[in-house]
């Protein structure tokens, strides 16, 4: 949805999925649904599972 996601882009690193901020992991989802109007054009619903280990 052009301008917002090169803005999004811009203020974000990570958008989607894996990656390191500052030697820091993380891993950012799309999330389960919405609440309220439905604003979620183009991105599939999801659930992560990530299991840690020492």
């Amino acid at each position: 949805m052009f301008p917002l996601t090169e803005l999004t882009e811009l203020g974000n690193p990570v958008l989607s999925g894996p990656g390191k901020i500052d030697g820091t992991q993380l891993y950012v989802t799309s999330g389960a649904g919405v609440f309220g109007p439905p604003v979620r054009a183009g991105a599939e619903p999801e659930i992560t599972v990530i299991g840690l280990r020492a």
